[in-house]
């Protein structure tokens, strides 16, 4: 049920609104729970808080800790949720307004809100939640049905005076135990429009250039499977409909072979949008006499991405499989509603929906599916052939009904068999995982399409290499069991190349940087404790980027670079150690020339349309740093045939601009460049993105190290001159399992996005030093530090 909110409250809301930005602090901070607002407690629960603001929930029945998880989230992070699942739902123009994106802004120029809804509408994404709802067992659907109640508890304590984002959205709607589902479907579908991106923009490529360039542009791709060729000169492919950033994460497991108390030890950095606060994960520990477990939940979603239960820690990254795939439909000449396919004849059926948009009129979306996907209006081929895009599914009930299992998982055999539940669901993770008994594991989740060969070029549908048949069975999925080395890593690449072909081709996934160095560091030591894991996890070292600093000085050592800024960048970048500290000048001159290199190499050998889409995706960069390792890769001659000057001279002319556009930004003298004064983060709620008036919603604002390949990563996007932190190690987690019960942690911000929370700004100090606290199973009365504790239930006062 939707519900209009009173211009009464409006006003209430605006008060409020108007007393944060003008930074006046509260008289009292509001208690973040209040047993009184919580309702249909079936025993006793009690919550307690500690300084890190992490939550402990301890209940008599299951249900009621759902009751309480969905409340929390409520309360503290109801704007992530609501956001999620209009998203989900292909609905997110009736909950903002159908903005459009500028006109100049990259590839996706003039994409509006009601765009990305035409896009996700059609994939069913609410339906599906709906059907998978009524397939849970009853106690899973009790689970949710209690979530779903503690929400709308949470939204009534708020007694019409809600965040100061919906001063700006539309009404307020009552949240469903479906909207769980909804969420999860929402989050993971993000992080898969990062393949289907450079899926899109290899085909493309194909298209507008022809595949003789593109075999030279994508070396990696499986040419040996192409089904046809193509000439080039083709109108461009249709883009995906959100423009996703880089996002990764690392998680690696050690035996005990290699660790000081003789037990596995993990750890799990996963990388998120670093905004809008409160982090991404929600840190909570949960206890019924079904289960105890610690860690990060979904918003939205009560699973966890990572934890520990005494006896197994786990952490994930994500797959990057190939969830996507393009086919040509050639339509029956006598009948447009048949097509043909490898084994016959296929139906096309014809489908509507109203696609609403507050403060603007309503859209009538009319789209086709079949075997072999959706097809949307428009999305052709360059022989006008029809294009069907066909998406991985999922069953959110054997997901969610996995995760239960999993956080009450005590051997082995239960950890897999919770495992092959989650591997139905619409994530894609490489989970690493150990036990307290020694195994370490590495298991893929996802379900992987059977096909007869790679799903990266477009086949027609009656090909009978295209379609497919069914998926792998999860014994079937890629995994690696406790390995002789002791080690096993995974950071969004192919974790194992000879295995990495069911899950997708590199040019699906990330390079190899993170895991390689992460694999080094590993093996630096003999024996490693949560300490030696937590200096990994801060690793800012590009060991990658030193061949190439030495590629590109040994080409600037053939051109005159001595005077002025020209001559101390250059001795700067020759003196790099390439470390990306604070201090570090180097690493701001070789950031700011690969970048330059990159849009003068693809903007001389490629086509505009190709070379925009090419050049703000994931594979341009990796590209460029294969060209400057590799003196004799084909690209250098292509440069030289299309620009007709050798690769050194661009080099030399990408150096030179990117000095006189960081004097521009930052001034003459090289000493102020530090990679400190050029890359920032900043961390608040949506409002703190409003210039000059919302600093009172900003949490922490300061240099940030890293780049996009280090350990500790840190994915920018641009913000005036500088360059501004959006994707990084949210959470950080470590959990030796020498002492099962406890784990360390440390969270970009506290646990609420409400500036006025005391939990609004804790947490994002500690963070950005590196540091970590500990968290255990505690039971209720050990809870170290505790700064809240309600108890509750039917006849507690």
């Amino acid at each position: 049920m939707s519900t209009a909110i009173k211009s009464k409250r409006r006003l209430s809301m605006l008060r409020k609104f108007i007393t944060q930005l003008l930074g006046r602090q509260p008289t009292q901070a509001a208690p973040e729970i209040d047993g009184n607002q919580i309702t249909r407690l079936r025993g006793r629960l009690e919550f307690v808080r500690d300084t890190n603001g992490v939550a402990h929930l301890y209940a008599e029945a299951e249900s009621d800790l759902f009751i309480a998880l969905g409340y929390l989230q409520a309360r503290e992070r109801f704007v992530v949720l609501d956001t999620l699942r209009h998203l989900g739902a292909g609905r997110l123009a009736e909950f903002f307004v159908n903005a459009k994106m500028p006109k100049a802004k990259g590839h996706l120029s003039g994409i509006s809100v009601l765009d990305v809804d035409s896009f996700i509408r059609p994939l069913g994404f609410e339906l599906e939640a709906q059907r998978d709802f009524r397939k849970l067992s009853l106690n899973a659907q009790k689970d949710l049905e209690s979530f779903a109640l503690g929400v709308n508890d949470g939204l009534r304590a708020f007694q019409g005076v809600y965040p100061a984002e919906y001063l700006f959205v539309g009404k307020i709607r009552e949240w469903t135990p479906e909207d769980c589902l909804l969420a999860a479907r929402a989050s993971a579908f993000v992080v898969s429009l990062l393949p289907l991106e450079n899926e899109l923009a290899f085909d493309n490529m194909r298209a507008q250039e022809g595949d003789a360039i593109t075999q030279i542009i994508y070396p990696e791709a499986p040419w040996g499977q192409a089904p046809d060729y193509s000439e080039g000169g083709q109108p461009e492919l249709p883009d995906g409909p959100i423009d996703p950033p880089n996002m990764g994460s690392n998680n690696w497991v050690v035996s005990g072979q290699r660790s000081e108390s003789g037990a596995p030890i993990l750890c799990n950095d996963p990388h998120v949008p670093l905004l809008p606060a409160p982090t991404y994960w929600h840190h909570v520990h949960l206890e019924c006499p079904a289960f105890k477990v610690q860690g990060g939940m979904f918003p939205g979603y009560p699973g966890m991405g990572f934890g520990h239960n005494g006896s197994i820690a786990w952490g994930v990254t994500t797959v990057f499989r190939d969830a996507w795939d393009l086919f040509r439909i050639r339509r029956q000449p006598n009948n447009p509603n048949r097509y043909l396919t490898a084994k016959g004849v296929g139906t096309l059926h014809q489908h509507s929906a109203a696609l609403k948009s507050r403060f603007g009129r309503s859209k009538i979306l009319k789209w086709e599916s079949c075997d072999h996907g959706i097809l949307y209006p428009d999305w052709e081929h360059h022989d006008g052939t029809t294009l069907a895009l066909k998406f991985v599914g999922a069953d959110l009930a054997s997901h969610f009904e996995g995760h239960l299992n999993l956080y009450a998982a005590k051997t082995v055999a239960d950890t897999q068999a919770a495992l092959a539940q989650l591997n139905e669901g619409p994530f894609d993770f490489n989970l690493v995982y150990g036990h307290r008994d020694g195994h370490i594991a590495w298991e893929q989740i996802g379900l992987l399409p059977k096909r007869a060969k790679d799903g990266l070029f477009i086949r027609d549908a009656q090909d009978s290499n295209a379609g497919w048949e069914g998926y792998l069975p999860f014994s079937e999925n890629p995994k690696i069991l406790n390995p002789k080395t002791g080690i096993v890593v995974t950071a969004n690449s192919d974790t194992c190349e000879q295995q990495y072909s069911k899950i997708a081709t590199k040019v699906h996934c990330e390079p190899k940087y993170r895991q390689d160095r992460i694999t080094e560091l590993l093996q630096e030591k003999e024996k490693h404790t949560w300490q030696t894991m937590a200096a990994i996890q801060q690793d800012i070292m590009g060991v990658y980027v030193l061949p190439l600093r030495d590629a590109i000085c040994e080409i600037l050592g053939r051109y005159p670079n001595n005077a002025g800024a020209l001559g101390d960048a250059s001795v700067a970048l020759q003196q790099w150690s390439g470390n990306f500290g604070l201090e570090e000048v180097g690493a701001t001159v070789f950031r700011f020339t690969r970048q330059a290199l990159v849009q003068t190499v693809f903007g001389k050998v490629l086509g505009k349309a190709s070379a925009n889409r090419y050049t703000h995706g994931q594979r341009a960069v990796p590209r460029i740093n294969k060209m400057l390792s590799d003196a004799k890769d084909p690209l250098r001659e292509l440069l030289q045939q299309k620009s007709g000057s050798h690769f050194n001279h661009w080099v030399q002319v990408s150096f030179e601009a990117a000095v006189r556009k960081l004097e521009r930004n930052f001034g003459p003298h090289v000493e102020d460049w530090a990679w400190g004064k050029v890359q920032f983060v900043r961390l608040g709620s949506a409002v703190g993105e409003v210039p000059k008036f919302g600093q009172r919603f900003v949490a922490l604002e300061g240099a940030m190290v890293g780049e996009n390949n280090t350990v500790s990563p840190c994915v920018t996007i641009p913000e005036g001159n500088r360059l501004r932190a959006f994707v990084g190690a949210s959470s950080r987690f470590i959990c030796d399992l020498g002492k099962p019960d406890e784990a360390w942690f440390s969270h970009c911000t506290g646990p609420s996005g409400d500036p006025d929370s005391p939990f609004f700004r804790p947490l994002a100090e500690q963070w950005l030093r590196f540091e970590y606290f500990k968290s255990a199973l505690w039971a209720a009365s050990d809870v170290p530090g505790v700064v809240e504790r309600v108890v509750m239930g039917p006849g507690l006062d």
